[in-house]
C-alpha cells in the first residue's frame, strides 16, 4: 500500500521536450497502515503537485577542447537537463554562454554508461566530444519544488447508498482553490476490500451513509 494519508499518480514521466522537468506527486501526512475514518463530506486523501527537476553534477573539475575552444568544467557545478537531441540527454545550463556556444553533459538515452562532454548551441544542436569520457566525473541528482500555482488533488467520501460507497474526485488549482475538474464514482463495499484508483491504494474497513473507516 502507499505511503500515507495522501495519494496517488505518484510521478508523471519526465519531460524530455525543451526541459528536463516532471510533475509529480507530493504526499503529506503520512499513515501507513493506520485506521482512519472520515466523516461524510470529509476528505479521505489528497496530494500536491511539484516539479522534479534531474541534473549532473560534477565531481571534478575538467577541461575539455575543440579546436581553439577550451571549455572548463568545474567541480561542484550543476548541469540542469534541458533536452533530447540526437540520441542524447543534454545537461547545460543556458545562462552560461561561451564564445557562443553552452558547454554541458551528454548521455546516451541507450546506453547510460556513454557519457560524453559536449557542446550545445543556443538553437540546442549538439556538438560531440567522444574522446572525452565523463563517467567518472559526474554524478546524478534531482531537485523538488512545490508548486503553488499548480493543482492539488483530493479524494472525499460522500456516503453510502445500499452497498455502494460514493466518492468524488477533483482537482483545485491556485491559492483560491479553484475547482479545475471533478468526478463522481462509487465503489461496491466489502469489508477489508482493496480499491485502487488514480495509484491510491485503500483498504475498507467499515461504512455507513455518516462515515468510512479505511486504512491507506
Amino acid at each position: 500500500m502507499k505511503v500515507f494519508r495522501g495519494f496517488f499518480l505518484c510521478f508523471f514521466l519526465v519531460l524530455f521536450a525543451n526541459v528536463g522537468s516532471a510533475q509529480e506527486r507530493e504526499f503529506h501526512g503520512t499513515k501507513l497502515n493506520v485506521p482512519m475514518k472520515a466523516e461524510k463530506g470529509e476528505v479521505v486523501a489528497v496530494s500536491n503537485e511539484g516539479t522534479k527537476q534531474l541534473q549532473v553534477q560534477m565531481t571534478e573539475s575538467f577541461e575539455a577542447k575543440k579546436g581553439f575552444l577550451k571549455f572548463q568544467y568545474q567541480e561542484g557545478v550543476i548541469y540542469p537537463l534541458r533536452s533530447l537531441k540526437d540520441g542524447y540527454d543534454l545537461y547545460y545550463d543556458n545562462k552560461k554562454l561561451t564564445q557562443g556556444k553552452y558547454w554541458g553533459v551528454g548521455i546516451n538515452e541507450d546506453d547510460p554508461e556513454d557519457v560524453i562532454a559536449v557542446i550545445v548551441s543556443p538553437e540546442g544542436d549538439l556538438v560531440r566530444l567522444k574522446k572525452y569520457k565523463l563517467n567518472d566525473r559526474i554524478v546524478m541528482t534531482e531537485s523538488f519544488q512545490k508548486c503553488s500555482d499548480c493543482y492539488t488533488q483530493e479524494l472525499r467520501f460522500t456516503g453510502m447508498q445500499g452497498n455502494e460507497l460514493l466518492f468524488t474526485y477533483r482537482g483545485l488549482i491556485g491559492v483560491l482553490t479553484k475547482v479545475r475538474f471533478e468526478d463522481e464514482f462509487t465503489f461496491s463495499f466489502e469489508q477489508n476490500q482493496m480499491i485502487d484508483y488514480k495509484g491510491l491504494n485503500i483498504k475498507m474497513l467499515k461504512a455507513s451513509n455518516a462515515s468510512l473507516e479505511y486504512e491507506v
